[in-house]
């Protein structure tokens, strides 16, 4: 799992003003399994770390990738197509690799791709 994962969770639920208790209470989980896995203790379950992104109104991508979790801006940018120079070798991109053998791994180069 990468190492920001954790530390994404817990700025985005901080953001929120969401307390472990209610999120965890939202998700029918311990708070103790919040807390491990925001200071990178455990890793989630692939159907929690789903439900945690979608109850936090993130998406997976936010979480593993390096796309800003800030609110997003009233006008949308306009995406623009990659340079076709431009060459990413897969370890540049980044991956969690969950302890069941489920592995998420960004691939689109821009975001929103």
């Amino acid at each position: 799992m990468t190492e920001g994962l954790g530390a994404k969770l817990r700025e985005v639920r901080t953001a929120k003003g969401m307390s472990l208790r209610s999120l965890a209470q939202a998700l029918g989980v311990s708070a103790s399994l919040i807390s491990q896995v925001e200071i990178g203790k455990t890793q989630p379950s692939v159907s929690t770390l789903f439900a945690m992104a979608n109850h936090l109104g993130v998406s997976l991508d936010e979480l593993v990738g390096n796309v800003p979790t800030a609110s997003p801006s009233p006008v949308a940018p306009v995406p623009t197509p990659p340079d076709a120079s431009t060459v990413r070798r897969a370890a540049e991109y980044p991956v969690i690799e969950m302890e069941n053998g489920v592995r998420w791994e960004k691939l689109a180069s821009v975001p929103g791709g």
